[in-house]
């Protein structure tokens, strides 16, 4: 019996904190370049190369005040390889973000600065007609920026937000430095990329 008490309680506890947040959900539109350079140093040879990778982004979200949740889908664009066009790719990839928030009033507006994870799946993959999904791999990234939520009346708001990623290694390209490591020399692999979103969001 003090167990269901203790448990009842606990739920109201609960129930209470969530309905003192302010929530809402809405959806999101953005594109997001990403830009990879990779650097071998062999003593007397050294090399670097740059791919960058534009996508657009479809998402939607759920906004508990402090804690946002993100989940959609991308799609690349285009993209170059040392300044030569990757072209026949078809690339879709699934994307699962869970960020911190600390909303800052600003009058009947909101400036928040968010923080937190990415992590994208391979949804389908083609070069050049063929199925090349099994070649690549799922991301983390960690990402940190800014929104502002700008309100349009009293149920709905407008939020642009810019963010910039940092993509942790895949273990391909982990092993990929210790091949070369081991080999005697060095290679380092900066993943970087920059976001830039708009969203409408419903106050629930």
């Amino acid at each position: 019996m003090k167990r269901i008490i203790a448990s009842v309680i606990a739920s109201m506890v609960m129930m209470s904190a969530v309905s003192a947040l302010d929530l809402s959900a809405g959806l999101t539109a953005g594109v997001e370049a990403q830009g990879t350079s990779t650097e071998v140093d062999a003593g007397i040879f050294s090399s670097d190369s740059t791919q960058t990778m534009n996508f657009i982004v479809a998402k939607g979200f759920f906004d508990a005040q402090y804690i946002l949740v993100e989940a959609g889908i991308k799609s690349f664009i285009n993209g170059e390889m040392d300044d030569e066009k990757i072209e026949d790719l078809a690339l879709m990839q699934y994307t699962f973000s869970l960020l911190g928030k600390y909303p800052i009033a600003l009058g009947s507006n909101t400036l928040a600065p968010v923080v937190g994870l990415e992590y994208t799946m391979i949804g389908s993959a083609e070069l050049d007609g063929e199925d090349v999904s099994d070649s690549l791999e799922n991301e983390l990234w960690i990402k940190g920026g800014v929104l502002a939520d700008f309100n349009l009346g009293s149920k709905m708001y407008l939020r642009p937000a810019a963010l910039i990623g940092y993509r942790f290694l895949t273990s391909d390209e982990k092993d990929m430095i210790s091949d070369v490591e081991d080999a005697g020399f060095e290679m380092s692999i900066l993943p970087l990329r920059l976001d830039l979103s708009i969203s409408l969001g419903f106050k629930l």
